[in-house]
């Protein structure tokens, strides 16, 4: 399954969100899983080329909340090319997209630590999650 996460840094400073993106993804990849992750965080950042698990950049995004005018047009081009997509951390840019990209008909299921919304998902991603 090609699963994509969003996140809005990728610095292991942050901790919780990307700690947890981390462990499930490396997880997820040793189990067979495509795992890719799009962050809000500068592509020249230090820690953005550390990062072992496959990185989309898009940043640098802009205040606390994380605004990056990149992500929508990033997700409208390449969204349909996953199975399952993960709105990781709350209360930032990244999870406001999730109802914009639940209202298309590009995912299948975007999930965030407080909600899921399924949109036209097949057994085959029910009974693997």
């Amino acid at each position: 399954m090609k699963i994509l996460h969003l996140l809005s840094t990728v610095d292991l400073r942050a901790g919780g969100p990307t700690e947890g993106v981390l462990q499930n993804g490396i997880n997820m990849r040793a189990m067979g899983h495509d795992i890719e992750v799009v962050s809000l965080d500068a592509p020249d950042a230090p820690y953005v080329a550390a990062f072992p698990l496959r990185l989309v950049a898009l940043g640098p995004s802009r205040g606390f909340y994380g605004l990056c005018p990149k992500l929508v047009p990033w997700l409208k081009e390449n969204a349909s090319h996953f199975d399952v997509v993960i709105v990781n951390g709350l209360w930032q840019y990244q999870s406001s997209v999730r109802g914009r990209l639940c209202a298309t008909a590009t995912c299948r299921i975007t999930c965030s630590r407080t909600a899921c919304s399924i949109r036209g998902s097949s057994a085959r991603i029910r009974s693997s999650i």
